[in-house]
């Protein structure tokens, strides 16, 4: 399979190895040119060579066929029950995240039928629904309600579960300031001495 410079990087880029390979393809050219090549015969050898030196990742040895992935032989009560589940992206999301890769899932194994569909939609292209499902999680995550001091009843305050917390606190203080006195008497002598 012969692939154009456009298809060996992106393949690159997927398979996280463009950096390497651009690296190694560059050293490649400054070695042709030194050796009297012109600039295009030294990128076109350059590029073979990456090629060569970078042939594309086994594919995985069991993939999943996308058959596997068929409604149309799933009882229809439990299509029915799977649709009336309630909208949970981050739910469905973290399903089909820990169940990307699984071989012998069926539609009665997912959360809702909107988890299966996005499994469906994930492994056909990994990269969008990483892309998607993280802004997702992201907004989700904005979206949690923080806790203000003021919104804090008596069963969070500290001091009512350790009675000996404002005794710690005090004598921390204490500490505190007779070691800064005896800082400054310190200081004081070494000035005077």
């Amino acid at each position: 399979m012969n692939e154009s410079k456009i298809e060996a990087t992106d393949r690159l880029r997927r398979e996280g190895r463009w950096s390497e390979a651009s690296r190694y393809k560059d050293a490649s050219v400054k070695r042709l040119r030194a050796a009297g090549k012109t600039k295009a015969e030294a990128n076109d050898i350059a590029w073979a060579d990456m090629l060569a030196a970078f042939p594309p990742l086994a594919q995985d040895p069991l993939p999943i066929p996308r058959e596997a992935l068929d409604t149309s032989t799933c009882d229809p009560a439990t299509i029915d029950e799977l649709a009336a589940e309630p909208l949970d992206w981050e739910r469905d999301i973290q399903w089909v995240y820990a169940h990307l890769e699984h071989p012998t899932l069926r539609v009665e194994n997912a959360p809702s039928l909107g988890a299966w569909g996005l499994l469906r939609h994930a492994r056909q292209d990994r990269s969008r629904f990483f892309a998607q499902c993280g802004a997702v999680l992201a907004r989700s995550l904005k979206a949690l309600p923080t806790r203000r001091p003021e919104d804090e009843g008596p069963e969070d305050d500290p001091y009512a579960s350790d009675p000996g917390l404002r005794d710690l606190e005090r004598m921390i203080a204490q500490f505190s300031d007779t070691r800064n006195s005896d800082c400054d008497a310190n200081v004081g002598y070494a000035r005077e001495g």
